[in-house]
């Protein structure tokens, strides 16, 4: 399944331009697509594992999928 940018917002609860803020500073990988971002479950799962292991350490972060 693929993401788009604001299915990620609603997904984080973040705005869609911190998304792109992060995307710009090499925290969130993504492809646009037909000028549209777009993001894999992978990509998605990798984003929120590293977001909670920067926020809670690395054990909070043990159930995330890499």
């Amino acid at each position: 399944m693929r993401y788009d940018l604001n299915m990620m917002a609603t997904i984080t609860g973040l705005t869609t331009r911190t998304l792109r803020n992060y995307i710009n500073m090499g925290l969130l990988q993504g492809e646009k697509i037909d000028g549209a971002w777009s993001f894999t479950e992978e990509e998605l799962n990798q984003f929120l594992s590293e977001t909670v292991e920067r926020k809670y350490g690395p054990e909070a972060a043990e159930g995330f999928a890499k």
